[in-house]
């Protein structure tokens, strides 16, 4: 239960910052032409992580358009000292996400994203370095993305990660902020 509280809660603050947005339906409001519809981009995510993994996490990844609404993600996240020992440690992880945008006006975007992750945690203690297989996992999150100009823009969000050990599964929540470029 304990873990699954950070879950719920990322979820009902995104979902509850959606609804609370005005509505306008205004059919003369013409696009800004500072906004570009993108079929491509990249992203850089800073970020914090808790659960099993905590501390500080940095994220890159690309997204493709295959339509205005719906993108493929590639996501690298790395989580410097995830899990607090003696030993120096760091995780790496490869997702690729579904990712479906909501367009809540023309320059404001709400994501929800779901897929696949493989994860591995190198440590290391004077010479010696350990590396663990590369587990696999499921991920799950929400966001927000704000156009700044015609190919940049800001993006907020939370993912949950659950990693299937062979000894125990793994489960975190990271909240992250970044931004975007669209070519």
């Amino acid at each position: 239960m304990k873990k699954i509280a950070p879950i719920v809660l990322s979820v009902l603050l995104l979902a509850s910052l959606s609804f609370s947005l005005p509505i306008e339906d205004n059919e003369e409001a013409k696009p800004k032409a500072n906004v570009k519809e993108s079929r491509m981009n990249i992203f850089v995510d800073l970020g914090l992580a808790a659960g099993d993994f905590k501390g500080f996490l940095t994220g890159f990844g690309f997204q493709y358009g295959f339509t205005p609404d719906i993108f493929g993600e590639i996501e690298v996240d790395i989580n410097v000292n995830p899990i607090k020992s003696s030993f120096t440690n760091t995780a790496f992880g490869v997702s690729m996400n579904g990712v479906y945008k909501i367009k809540m006006s023309n320059e404001t975007k709400m994501f929800v994203k779901a897929g696949f992750s493989s994860t591995s945690l190198t440590a290391s203690y004077g010479n010696v370095t350990l590396e663990s297989d590369s587990q696999i996992g499921l991920n799950a999150g929400a966001g927000m993305e704000f156009a700044l100009g015609k190919k940049i823009g800001a993006r907020i969000g939370s993912t949950f990660k659950l990693i299937f050990d062979p000894s125990e599964n793994l489960s975190y929540v990271k909240f992250y902020g970044g931004m975007y470029f669209a070519f």
